[in-house]
């Protein structure tokens, strides 16, 4: 969800690498495994996408991508 906000918040840009699975298990202290299901789900969804041997990057317009879910949220919880 935070990769999806920052995003959304334009903290990620488009085509920008992030952290490998290694990295980003290390720096918030979860297991690899974890990170690798989460990446896998971002995949999925057109967020992010990995370039064998290059690294894993934001994927092109998802920006809009990911403000639609903002504003999903954004709706069911107008008071939060």
């Amino acid at each position: 969800d935070s990769i999806e906000k920052y995003v959304a918040l334009g903290i990620l840009k488009e085509k920008q690498q992030i952290p490998s699975i290694r990295e980003m298990a290390s720096s918030i202290g979860i297991n690899p495994n974890t990170v690798k299901k989460s990446y896998d789900i971002l995949e999925h969804k057109g967020i992010i996408r990995t370039i064998s041997t290059k690294g894993t990057f934001i994927s092109d317009n998802t920006k809009n991508l990911a403000q639609d879910k903002i504003n999903k949220e954004i709706m069911k919880n107008p008071y939060h």
